[in-house]
């Protein structure tokens, strides 16, 4: 069965009574956030910065990255399996958020972490040398391992 036999039809179309029984899922957020938990049994949701939005996020990575003692994030992702009328979701080039204590997250600029992971990023890594260096290994999809030494510099 092609393609060509249920293009251009709607799901009742394709599905028909199958969907009477289909378990209905909804979704009120569909942004990127990170959920910070409270230590009360509850998490407050937290939306990422808009530059974390601009394409899809596959990996997340945690880590104090400015070692300043709190938990920072860094993020990659983008999807190029679209059709061609949609266009490739490849706006991300990887972000650092430094978190601010408060809840909140800063985004420094490409050219003050020096961070531009190009490619469909799917896993991310901290990888510690025998020479005590911290490296960051980016897993990208069909391509290379882009790897970035973290410097310790603020």
């Amino acid at each position: 069965m092609g393609y060509a036999s249920f293009a251009g039809q709607t799901m009742q179309q394709v599905f028909a009574e199958k969907l009477d029984h289909a378990k209905k899922l909804t979704t009120e957020i569909l942004s990127s956030v990170v959920l910070i938990n409270n230590k009360s049994g509850h998490f407050a949701i937290t939306p990422l910065p808009p530059q974390v939005q601009w394409s899809p996020v596959f990996a997340f990575f945690t880590a104090d990255i400015d070692q300043d003692g709190v938990t920072d994030i860094l993020t990659a992702g983008n999807f190029y399996g679209v059709s061609p009328y949609e266009g490739r979701y490849d706006a991300g080039y990887g972000n650092v958020l430094l978190n601010q204590k408060n809840g909140a997250f800063k985004i420094p600029g490409s050219l003050q972490t020096g961070l531009i992971v190009d490619g469909e990023v799917r896993d991310i890594k901290i990888i510690k040398t025998i020479k005590g260096s911290t490296i960051i290994a980016f897993a990208r999809n069909n391509n290379s391992i882009q790897f970035y030494k973290l410097t310790g510099k603020k």
